[in-house]
């Protein structure tokens, strides 16, 4: 369809398009996990689930921020430690997938 629109004289800038937004991918596939991982509940696989969501988004939404803001992925890392902090003390805290305590370190 896009090459068809580019023969009638609609240019689409496809590759800016593509170069600047694939992070979107990594997020929408993120919500999909904490999603799935928030409507099953309880459980280690919904467990993995949420926090492999997390670190997606967070990832996702990092890149985004070097693509589109400026801001470079050397002075933004650091929020991925924050993210698989809160991770490690919502795990150890026990709360789980569905907001439920449960588990937890020494549980």
């Amino acid at each position: 369809v896009l090459f068809l629109l580019n023969n009638f004289g609609l240019h689409f800038p496809l590759g800016r398009l593509i170069s600047e937004f694939w992070p979107l991918i990594l997020i929408f596939f993120g919500v999909m996990n904490i999603l799935r991982a928030t409507a099953v509940g309880g459980g280690p696989r919904a467990q993995a689930a949420l926090y492999g969501g997390v670190m997606m988004v967070t990832v996702g939404g990092l890149f985004l921020l070097q693509n589109i803001g400026g801001i470079g992925f050397g002075r933004t890392w650091p929020l991925l430690l924050i993210a698989a902090g809160l991770l490690g003390v919502m795990r150890f805290s026990g709360v789980t997938a569905g907001g439920a305590r449960g588990g937890g370190f020494g549980r």
